[in-house]
C-alpha cells in the first residue's frame, strides 16, 4: 500500500475514490455530471412509482376484484379439467338445506 502524503494534493480525489472503489464502495465518475445523475434518478424512480401506481389502480378495480372472487369460487366447484366437483357440491348444498333446515324449525318454534 502506499501512502496518501506522497501524492500530489491534485490526485487525492480520484485516488480516494479508487480506494473506496477497491473494498466495494462506488467509485463515481468524475467527468459525470452530478445533476445529470440525480435527475435521471429521480426520473427512474417517478417511473417505478407511476408503474406501481397503475398496477395497484388495475388490481382493486371493482370488476378485477369481482373476477378474482368468481375465479377462486368457480375452482372450488370445478376442477381444472372443467369437470365439476360433485363430492364439494353435495357437501354445500347438503350444508345450505341443514342451514334453512333449522332455520325453519326454529322460527317454527317461536310461532308456537
Amino acid at each position: 500500500m502506499f501512502a496518501i502524503t506522497s501524492l500530489r494534493r491534485k490526485d487525492w480525489p480520484r485516488t480516494i475514490l479508487a480506494l473506496i472503489g477497491s473494498f466495494g464502495g462506488y467509485c463515481v465518475d468524475m467527468a459525470e455530471n452530478p445533476s445529470d445523475e440525480l435527475a435521471r434518478e429521480l426520473q427512474q424512480t417517478r417511473e417505478r412509482l407511476s408503474k406501481s401506481v397503475d398496477d395497484l389502480q388495475e388490481y382493486v378495480r371493482p370488476s378485477n376484484v369481482a373476477n378474482r372472487g368468481l375465479e377462486k369460487v368457480s375452482s372450488f366447484f370445478v376442477t381444472e379439467d372443467g369437470q365439476p366437483r360433485t363430492e364439494r357440491i353435495a357437501a354445500v348444498s347438503a350444508s345450505v338445506l341443514a342451514f334453512f333446515g333449522l332455520a325453519l324449525k326454529s322460527r317454527g318454534k317461536k310461532d308456537n
